[in-house]
């Protein structure tokens, strides 16, 4: 599956601009391969569901995560799919009724 956020293999992203020059990294999403796996697309599309829902309902970032007793950050990383703790994979599952067991690498 072809990464959301780069238009092609190798693209480098600016992150920083400083007087020494700027800062170029690889696509946080893919390492700069352009490909994903199908099951993070397909974790990456339910998430895009999950913010939009909230955004529905007219809830911040801020406020739904208070009403889920979860961190902002918590939150804004299962509203993109990326799961890094066991924290975040019992978010996920609540909020997808599904119940992955495995972390982000």
């Amino acid at each position: 599956m072809k990464c959301p956020y780069c238009t092609k293999p190798g693209e480098k992203k600016l992150v920083a601009s400083n007087p020494g020059g700027a800062s170029w990294v690889p696509c946080h999403t893919c390492g700069g391969t352009n490909e994903i796996p199908d099951e993070k697309g397909r974790r990456m599309a339910i998430a895009c569901d999950l913010r939009n829902a909230r955004v529905g309902i007219c809830l911040s970032l801020r406020e739904y995560a208070k009403v889920l007793e979860v961190s902002p950050t918590t939150l804004s990383h299962v509203e993109v799919g990326y799961l890094p703790t066991p924290e975040h994979l019992t978010l996920w599952n609540k909020m997808t009724g599904e119940s992955l067991t495995e972390v982000d690498r």
